[in-house]
C-alpha cells in the first residue's frame, strides 16, 4: 500500500532542530567511552558478558561522567550487564603508578632520557598525575 515501489525512494524527513539535545548527545558519547571501557575489562578478566556483574564503579572527577551516569543509569547498566554502577572521585585502596615509555621519551629528550626517567621515579605519581591531568 506504499506509493512508491521502496522505502528508499522515499525523502529524508525534514529536521526540527528543537528536538535536538546537545546534552544528551554528550552524556551519550560519555556512556559509550564507558561502556567501551567497562567491555574492555570484562574480557581482561575473562568475565564474559553472559554473566551479570553485581557492580562496575567508574573513577571520575569530571562532572560530566557523573551527569552521564545519572542520566543513563538504566542504559548502561543494561549494555554493561551489571547490577549497579556507581561513580566516585578516587577509588579507595588503590594508587597510581607510573610506567615510563622509552620508545616514546627517548625521540624527544635524547640523551637526557635516563636523567627525565630518574626524576619521575623520585617523583610521587599522584602528584606528577595531579600535575599533568589536573586529577
Amino acid at each position: 500500500g506504499l506509493e512508491k515501489i521502496s522505502l528508499s525512494h522515499y525523502n529524508w524527513p525534514e529536521v526540527n532542530i528543537d528536538l535536538i539535545q546537545e546534552k544528551l548527545e554528550l552524556n551519550m558519547d560519555t556512556a559509550g567511552l564507558i561502556i567501551q571501557a567497562a567491555l574492555s575489562g570484562r574480557e581482561k578478566a575473562k568475565r564474559g558478558l553472559r554473566w551479570p556483574l553485581s557492580e562496575v564503579v567508574v573513577v571520575s572527577s569530571q562532572d560530566s561522567v557523573w551527569e552521564a551516569v545519572d542520566r543513563l543509569k538504566d542504559i548502561l547498566k543494561n549494555q554493561i550487564n551489571t547490577k549497579e554502577i556507581t561513580v566516585v572521585k578516587h577509588l579507595e585502596g588503590t594508587k597510581i603508578s607510573l610506567k615510563p615509555n622509552h620508545a616514546k621519551l627517548g625521540p624527544v629528550f635524547g640523551k637526557d632520557t635516563k636523567t627525565v626517567i630518574e626524576k619521575l621515579a623520585a617523583e610521587d605519581s599522584e602528584a606528577v598525575v595531579q600535575e599533568l591531568f589536573g586529577r
